[in-house]
């Protein structure tokens, strides 16, 4: 082993470790590689494909599984067949030609691992929120140690279904815009007063903060109008 471990912190670290290697082989053969550059042919013009491809079809808990490992996509694809390039570092997810999704990468160490992100899942929970309780990755869905303190407060005090719609509703607010920083905030201020959090206060943080859609009101032009236009129109061109 060159270095002892084959533990890295990070895919970053790793791929540091490998360039430092190319560097000092590199510098070994400099000579040699010099007096080959002047036969070396000139690189194409595209670039050749560098991803594997695997089809795979969207399962009803907004899942795929890419290499025996569990990866969430959004829940409005569920049921879809899509296309997923498979980089180093990453997966690109495709249906038909269009670009839906970007994860990130995993690796298949000694347990089963998967990427579970709540913002793709909530969706389809906000439907189904009496779900949330039996959810098989059910940890991957509290973004911070404050929504988990929030769901056991619930848990607790409400009944089983009361707990779970609460919970998914303030976890559907959370997955706005900028929203998990500001109902993280929420969370963790109702928790240290004692008191229990509730989707109502959630919601309120947002009032004001919703965009308005204006109501378009179209005037009808009177075809008279357009009468008067074409014989001005024949006036100038006479």
């Amino acid at each position: 082993m060159l270095r002892g471990s084959r533990d890295f912190d990070s895919i970053d670290d790793y791929k540091t470790f490998i360039r430092e290697i190319f560097v000092r082989q590199n510098k070994r053969v400099a000579k040699e590689y010099a007096e080959e550059v002047a036969f070396l042919r000139s690189l194409p013009e595209r670039r050749t494909v560098d991803y594997a491809e695997e089809r795979v079809r969207v399962t009803t808990s907004s899942t795929i599984a890419i290499k025996s490992i569990v990866y969430s996509v959004p829940s409005r694809l569920i049921g879809s067949m899509i296309k997923v390039h498979i980089y180093d570092d990453r997966l690109e997810c495709y249906v038909g030609g269009d670009f839906v999704v970007k994860l990130p990468r995993l690796r298949k160490g000694k347990e089963r691992r998967h990427f579970v992100d709540y913002h793709h899942v909530v969706g389809s929970l906000i439907r189904k929120p009496q779900a949330f309780r039996r959810y098989i990755y059910r940890d991957d869905l509290f973004p911070t140690f404050a929504f988990r303190q929030t769901w056991e407060s619930l848990d607790d005090k409400l009944d089983d279904r009361e707990a779970c719609r609460e919970f998914v509703k303030i976890l559907y607010d959370a997955a706005r815009p900028d929203g998990e920083r500001l109902v993280n905030d929420y969370l963790e201020d109702c928790l240290d007063r004692k008191e229990i959090p509730s989707s109502a206060g959630v919601r309120a943080l947002f009032t004001g903060l919703d965009v308005q859609i204006p109501v378009l009101r179209g005037k009808q032009g009177e075809l008279a109008d357009y009468d008067a236009l074409i014989g001005l129109a024949k006036e100038v061109s006479a």
